[in-house]
């Protein structure tokens, strides 16, 4: 059950915070908003418009195909 979810990252204001985010709506943030490489966060690559921080790009479809 776990893996259904990423963790993420989010800008709060000023401040960050910490949280778990279903797969398949991390994934279609990754697939349809500005996603860049970045190095503000250790362990979280990928940026989403500037807000959302996450470890991986996670991978529904080929999940789903297995």
């Amino acid at each position: 059950m776990e893996d259904k979810f990423v963790e993420f990252i989010m800008q709060a204001g000023d401040d960050y915070v910490k949280s778990k985010m279903n797969r398949e709506h991390a994934e279609y943030m990754l697939e349809n908003n500005d996603v860049k490489k970045t190095n503000q966060f250790e362990d979280y690559p990928y940026c989403v418009d500037g807000k959302y921080f996450f470890k991986e790009k996670p991978c529904m479809k080929q999940s789903q195909k297995n």
